[in-house]
């Protein structure tokens, strides 16, 4: 198991906070009164270039109610740093961050 030290935790936040400060806002649409859950076709919806929720979209990970995402090898939950090995998949209950 590969752990991060603080200095590598501190640098990936930076560059997260980074890239997501360069992503477009929207308003929320006025006419869309759907709340909660995304279906698949909302989450299509706000993957289009203006919006990029997941870059790139890959279809095939598209559920009824989800998304299928993948991640690097290394994750947080809870305050506690994991290595995901090769292979390997992590559940994300409802409400939960990882």
């Amino acid at each position: 198991m590969t752990f991060l030290d603080q200095q590598d935790i501190e640098r990936l936040l930076f560059e997260e906070k980074q890239r997501l400060s360069e992503l477009p806002y929207f308003e929320r649409d006025a006419l869309d009164q759907s709340q909660g859950v995304l279906l698949s076709d909302r989450i299509a919806h706000y993957c289009k270039p203006e919006f990029k929720l997941i870059s790139p979209l890959r279809e095939l990970n598209l559920r009824p109610a989800g998304y299928d995402l993948r991640v690097g090898n290394n994750y947080a939950q809870k305050g506690e740093h994991y290595t995901l090995n090769e292979g390997g998949f992590l559940t994300i209950g409802a409400c939960q961050r990882v």
